[in-house]
């Protein structure tokens, strides 16, 4: 299953409905940006990994990414494939 969020703050209440196996958030969300919405995940969710795919290539987006509980870093101008690869690697049965 997949559910999308408009928001941080959406993203925070849809994963307390629906408690996720992987998230993906964005850096630049309205409401509260990626890394406020993952600090407040972790602290929920320890377990669930975080990436963050974002337009945002710059190596001290990546650093707050890890200070923060963020996985991976993927960015939105070299495409989906590596988030892809990775997620499915990280979701397989066989891990």
């Amino acid at each position: 299953m997949c559910i999308e969020a408009t928001n941080g703050l959406d993203a925070i209440a849809k994963t307390e409905v629906s408690p996720p196996d992987l998230i993906i958030m964005d850096l630049s969300m309205p409401e509260m940006n990626g890394f406020e919405a993952a600090t407040r995940l972790r602290k929920t969710m320890p377990q669930v990994p975080i990436f963050m795919f974002t337009a945002h290539e710059d190596p001290t987006v990546e650093s707050k990414a890890a200070s923060v509980g963020i996985r991976a870093v993927f960015s939105k101008h070299t495409g989906i494939k590596a988030l892809v690869a990775q997620a499915s690697a990280l979701l397989s049965p066989s891990r």
